[in-house]
């Protein structure tokens, strides 16, 4: 290619859900970027909860998360690593959540308001 500034365009709908590494040589250097393919879009709603929607994004992050909720009350949010342990913990009614001290991971936020908990799988890059 000719100097200057160029678009690639990658299209993984084929490959299945992984971790993945997308990198370019420029010259004798090698850039690389890890990526995580998930067959979802982000930002999800549960539809389970009906009129008391639940969306958690980005998903996957690389750090700060928001869970928004239909109702405009306060949350109990508890996330859990992949070994089931307690992470974080907290009352709020403001839903952002920063998850940049944490090690890359899958992890299981529980939202909890009144009666109903929903459990939704956040991955963290």
């Amino acid at each position: 290619m000719s100097q200057g500034t160029h678009t690639v365009i990658f299209v993984g709908d084929s490959l299945p859900e992984d971790a993945y590494v997308v990198g370019l040589f420029v010259g004798v250097d090698f850039v690389g970027k890890n990526f995580i393919k998930v067959n979802q879009l982000v930002g999800l709603k549960n539809e389970k909860l009906g009129e008391k929607g639940v969306t958690i994004y980005p998903n996957p992050t690389s750090g700060l998360i928001t869970v928004t909720s239909l109702l405009q009350e306060s949350a109990r949010i508890t996330v859990y690593n992949a070994l089931g342990e307690l992470v974080y913990e907290e009352e709020t009614a403001d839903h952002k959540i920063d998850l940049s001290g944490l090690p890359s991971g899958a992890y299981m936020f529980h939202v909890t308001q009144g009666k109903t908990t929903i459990r939704k799988k956040v991955i963290k890059l």
